[in-house]
């Protein structure tokens, strides 16, 4: 009787522990489903110490803003606000610059990132965003 018990206890309890394991290596080793998109308009560049954001658009860019998008659970991104961008120009933003809204800075150590996007508006109100996977 205590064994038809244990069994009808511990068979489902196994099952729903296989379940959850399955779903967190899934989630965990997943990739991060980003693909690059709209770079012929706005270059970015992510190396170990800072992000590169060139304007492409053949205008001059205004409110241009660089974010960090996380990975995983974590719903708040990183943000660093860029303003304006001449044609042609590049402008280098250090990862110190990437900011949560309540004022954590961003540390490429502590911080799953799946993707870089940047925003903008041409000087004819047109909108412009840019998306690269995170590669480092």
């Amino acid at each position: 009787m205590l064994k038809n018990r244990l069994r009808c206890v511990v068979g489902p309890c196994a099952a729903g522990l296989a379940v959850a394991i399955l779903v967190v290596v899934q989630v965990g080793c997943g990739g991060s489903g980003v693909s690059e998109s709209g770079t012929d308009q706005i270059g970015i560049d992510v190396s170990s110490l800072r992000v590169a954001i060139e304007n492409k658009s053949g205008l001059g860019l205004i409110n241009v803003k660089a974010m960090i998008e996380p990975a995983g659970l974590q719903k708040t991104g990183y943000t660093a606000l860029i303003g304006r961008l001449e044609n042609a120009q590049t402008r280098n933003v250090s990862f110190s610059d990437f900011r949560t809204p309540n004022g954590t800075p961003f540390s490429p150590r502590g911080a799953r990132v799946s993707a870089v996007r940047v925003t903008a508006e041409d000087l004819n109100g047109q909108a412009h965003e840019a998306v690269v996977p995170w590669g480092l």
